[in-house]
C-alpha cells in the first residue's frame, strides 16, 4: 500500500494522476491541484483562439492508452480538422479534462482510492520514518511518495527592475494577465520573443488594437 501525492495541477500532473489511477493498489493518490482548472495548468488555460498548440493536432495525446485521439475529439467540436493543423490550445485542454474524467469514472467503478484537492503546497517535509509530509494551505498531508510536476517556476522581475517601476503597475510579470489591466497603454513592450511573447502579442493586438507593439530579444527572432 503507497500513497503517492502529486503536486501540481498542469497537464503533467494530470497525466500521472490518470497513469496512477490505472494501477491497482490499496493506498490513496492525492492530487493538489492548485486553485486553477485540474489539467490544464498556464499552458491549457487560455480561452483566446489564436493561442496555438506548438505541436501537430496528431502528436498531442495525455494518455498511451487513452480512450479516445486528440483528432478525434477535435473533429467532434469542431467543423473541419486536419491532423497535421496546430489547434487552438484551449481545445487540447478541454481534451485533457475529458480523458482525466473518464479514468475517475473507471476508478471509482473499480473501488480505487484518490483525492483531487484544490489547495497550494507551502512546504514538503522528508518525515525520519520515511514518506513526506505535505504542509497544504488548509491542512497537512503525509504520504509516502510525492511527485513534482509543477511546471513552469513563478515569475520574477529581471534583476534591473526598478522598485519604482514594479509599484507603478506598468512591468506585467506574468503576461496571461494583460486583460486584465484597465487602461490601454500606448506602447506594449514584450521582452522576449519565444512562444510566450508570440501569445503576448496575439492577445495584445486584440486587447490593444491602437498600441505599438514591441519585442526585444538577444537574437531578434521569433520561434521557428
Amino acid at each position: 500500500m503507497t500513497d503517492i501525492a502529486i503536486i501540481g495541477g498542469g497537464a503533467a500532473g494530470a497525466a500521472v494522476f490518470g497513469e496512477l489511477l490505472k494501477h491497482d493498489d490499496t493506498g490513496a493518490v492525492h492530487w493538489i491541484v492548485g486553485r486553477s482548472a485540474p489539467g490544464r495548468g498556464v499552458a491549457y488555460a487560455t480561452n483566446e483562439e489564436r493561442h496555438l498548440l506548438n505541436v501537430r493536432a496528431a502528436g498531442m495525446g495525455v494518455f498511451a492508452d487513452q480512450s479516445e485521439e486528440f483528432v478525434q475529439y477535435a473533429a467532434r467540436e469542431r467543423a473541419s480538422v486536419q491532423a497535421t493543423e496546430f489547434l487552438p490550445r484551449r481545445l487540447f485542454g478541454e481534451f485533457i479534462e475529458v480523458q482525466v474524467a473518464s479514468r475517475i469514472r473507471e476508478a471509482q467503478a473499480r473501488g480505487r482510492r484518490f483525492a483531487i484537492h484544490a489547495d497550494q503546497v507551502v512546504g514538503l517535509h522528508a518525515l525520519p520514518e520515511g514518506g513526506y509530509r505535505l504542509e497544504l494551505a488548509a491542512a497537512t498531508l503525509d504520504v509516502d511518495a510525492a511527485v513534482l510536476a509543477t511546471g513552469a517556476l513563478t515569475p520574477r522581475p529581471l534583476k534591473a527592475v526598478a522598485d519604482e517601476a514594479l509599484a507603478s503597475g506598468a512591468y506585467e510579470l506574468d503576461p496571461w494577465r494583460l486583460r486584465q489591466h484597465a487602461s490601454s497603454p500606448r506602447r506594449v513592450l514584450v521582452i522576449g520573443t519565444g512562444l510566450t511573447a508570440v501569445d503576448t502579442l496575439i492577445s495584445a493586438s486584440t486587447r490593444c488594437p491602437h498600441a505599438e507593439l514591441v519585442a526585444v530579444s538577444r537574437d531578434g527572432r521569433l520561434p521557428f
